[in-house]
């Protein structure tokens, strides 16, 4: 329990670190829909026990008015490290420029992909 605990810590301290080269104003306004795309993303071999940390650029964030944001990632998995079974992992911690949140949802697949979703909503 506690190498879980610490492992969703080490994903936290990461993530908070790694998806802050979101431009630092996603603060919510009068206008549409903020987009942003292209900045730094990580997921944790500590969340996927793939034996090899994520990075990637392929991303894309939303935060609406109201200040409600979501975060997308895709990810290639290098070669050796892809999995044997996709698996799903949700309710992790993800730390984001708006905030950490809990409601979160990965996916790493037997093709060589992972995908990394994060949603902040702005009255939770």
């Amino acid at each position: 329990m506690n190498k879980v605990r610490l492992s969703l810590l080490a994903l936290a301290v990461a993530l908070v670190a790694v998806v802050s080269t979101v431009p630092a104003s996603l603060e919510a306004s009068s206008n549409p829909a903020t987009v942003y795309d292209g900045f730094g993303c990580f997921l944790s071999n500590s969340l996927t026990g793939l034996g090899v940390n994520l990075f990637t650029t392929e991303s894309h964030a939303v935060q609406t008015p109201s200040g409600n944001t979501n975060f997308n990632c895709q990810f290639a998995i290098p070669e050796g490290y892809w999995p044997t079974q996709t698996t799903q992992y949700r309710g992790f911690t993800c730390g984001t420029q708006s905030g950490l949140t809990d409601n979160t949802f990965a996916v790493v697949a037997t093709d060589g992909t992972a995908m990394l979703r994060c949603t902040i909503r702005a009255n939770n």
